[in-house]
């Protein structure tokens, strides 16, 4: 809900520090069950992303396995005061039938582009009593269920929050799975939404259930990306009316989450429903830079990095998405990320970008802040922080552009990690003005 942030006390939580695994997860169709320990991890430089992280400096560490205790301290970027702007008419991606809403207005009411109706099927074994399963449909994508795992907060409700995974979203946040970082990892998230709950913050993660097995979740579909985000647009809407009906709505999302999120706000107007967002480990700025490269991205993604993370430069410093995450581009795309390059091919890829033509711009009534893992040099950190400092300079409120210490790509799997998302909400996302 809309938007009157109060100044609470910064939050100090205890995080214990972990050892990170390696799981995977997926959430598939044909059997509604899920598979969970024992499974492998691809690692890549794409969105799915390498495990790695480090960076900041609002972090005092313990000794070895003693907790870390995380305040709120300066940032790596000063708020920006958000500048009014004319609104942003409809916006259609390059070969896909659906008009995002545009999200540059500034006051246009949000509206739901498809529906919500109940799914008739169970969620995975193990999901929770929270949980829910519902059919998401939009005009030229397939309609995808989708699982809502709501957990209540242990003291006196302040807001909702909404948590969205990597990669394709089949896993839920708070398991970790997807993310490959093993036990070690969902204890860390488990802490962080212990310390959540105490703090008033209702917690509610989705997982798109694969139509088929192997399939790419929620980018599956096309013929383009911003098709493809109708889906959680939609999903955002159903939650503003049915879950989050008082307090603050805020966002979470890690990696690829953080594609369907930025996407739902660029292009479909859920910053509209959002009262702060944290954008982690992601998004992708344009995609054909990030599918194909060319000579202006080689010479632009190292000076992207190196003012906020010195540690990464070629050849360590990867600009390219690769593997698993070419794979889901290619899902919403028709396969163009993986396309030999070609002037029609870019072009295409280019207006279906978040710093595309066909967007409608990026004055966003939604305050964010965006997070890195110091240890990860993958595709993502350049292409993300290329997005978030073009939101900073089109006079949107950005609190804070930053690398955290010691945190990988999967950012919130990681004590620090974890410990900046809980001291930014606290900060940042508190009470809303009633409707």
């Amino acid at each position: 809900m809309k938007n009157c942030r109060l100044a609470f006390p910064l939050l100090v939580i205890l995080l214990a520090a972990c050892e990170h695994g390696s799981e995977d997860s997926a959430v598939d169709a044909e059997s509604g069950s899920g598979s969970g320990a024992g499974g492998s991890t691809t690692t890549t430089s794409g969105v799915m992303g390498a495990e790695s992280g480090a960076g900041g400096s609002n972090v005092s560490t313990g000794d070895g396995g003693s907790p870390v205790t995380v305040t709120v301290g300066p940032t790596t970027t000063g708020p920006v005061t958000t500048t009014a702007g004319e609104g942003g008419g409809p916006s259609t991606g390059e070969g896909g039938g659906q008009t995002g809403a545009g999200g540059a207005g500034g006051s246009t009411p949000f509206e739901s582009p498809g529906t919500v109706e109940a799914s008739g099927m169970p969620c995975i074994a193990g999901a929770g009593e929270g949980c829910t399963r519902l059919t998401v449909g939009c005009d030229g994508v397939p309609s995808m269920d989708v699982m809502l795992r709501v957990t209540e907060p242990t003291a006196p409700l302040r807001g909702t929050i909404v948590f969205g995974s990597g990669a394709g979203g089949t896993s839920f946040y708070g398991d970790a799975e997807g993310e490959g970082a093993g036990e070690g990892g969902q204890t860390v998230v488990a802490s962080l939404f212990d310390a959540l709950r105490a703090d008033g913050f209702r917690l509610v993660e989705r997982a798109w259930v694969r139509r088929a097995p192997g399939s790419a979740g929620w980018f599956e579909g096309g013929p383009s990306l911003v098709d493809a985000t109708c889906r959680f647009a939609t999903l955002m809407g159903h939650i503003d009316e049915t879950i989050a009906t008082s307090g603050a709505l805020c966002a979470v999302a890690n990696s690829g989450g953080s594609v369907e999120l930025t996407y739902g706000m660029v292009f479909w107007n859920v910053d509209a429903l959002l009262d702060f967002a944290i954008p982690t480990s992601g998004p992708v700025h344009r995609l054909d830079q990030a599918c194909h490269g060319g000579p202006a991205w080689e010479d632009a993604c190292p000076l992207a990095v190196e003012s906020y993370l010195e540690a990464c430069q070629p050849p360590s410093l990867q600009c390219q998405l690769a593997g698993g995450a070419t794979a889901l581009i290619d899902a919403a795309s028709d396969g163009a990320c993986s396309a030999p390059p070609s002037p029609e091919v870019d072009a295409r890829l280019l207006a279906d970008s978040l710093l595309g033509p066909a967007s409608p711009g990026l004055l966003l009534e939604t305050p964010l802040a965006f997070l890195y893992g110091g240890e990860d040099c993958s595709a993502p950190v350049a292409v993300g922080l290329t997005f978030a400092e073009a939101v900073r300079d089109a006079g949107n409120t950005v609190e804070t552009i930053e690398i955290v210490p010691e945190a990988p790509h999967p950012l919130h799997t990681e004590q620090h990690g974890a410990a900046r998302i809980a001291a930014l909400i606290e900060a940042h996302c508190g009470e809303a003005a009633q409707r």
